[in-house]
């Protein structure tokens, strides 16, 4: 497994999760429109895993994103969308692994409740306001 490690942190984090997650945290299948993340901007996703882990991402109009995994280390990078998907290329810690990572674009409002599958785990997912 790939991993890498946060500068000044001895904790050891799969990057390949910590991007899958802040793509699933916006995955879904919705209908286009003139701009999907319109609600996100400004606000935070919030991931919880069955076990309660957490994990969250915020994401910016000018294309970057910030957030933490579920072990608790901060992530920040770029976001953009292309061919109908929302890509994110993490820039911190130094990704290894290819990139971007890629999902299909859903627009969700404030406060909506959605799960999502990364494969591995199932994840409850919010949009709350704020950062």
């Amino acid at each position: 497994m790939q991993r890498f490690h946060s500068t000044g942190n001895s904790k050891e984090v799969p990057l390949k999760q910590v991007t899958l997650i802040i793509a699933l945290l916006v995955a879904g299948g919705a209908a286009p429109s003139a701009d999907l993340l319109a609600n996100y901007y400004g606000n935070t996703l919030i991931g919880m895993t069955v076990g309660g882990r957490t994990a969250r991402a915020s994401l910016s109009r000018d294309g970057t994103f910030v957030g933490t995994s579920p072990q608790g280390t901060a992530v920040k990078g770029r976001w953009k969308v292309e061919n109908a998907q929302l890509c994110f290329t993490v820039a911190e810690p130094p990704p290894n692994q290819t990139q971007p990572v890629c999902v299909p674009l859903a627009p969700h409002k404030i406060g909506a409740k959605w799960t999502v599958n990364d494969g591995q785990r199932t994840w409850s997912v919010t949009l709350q306001t704020g950062t």
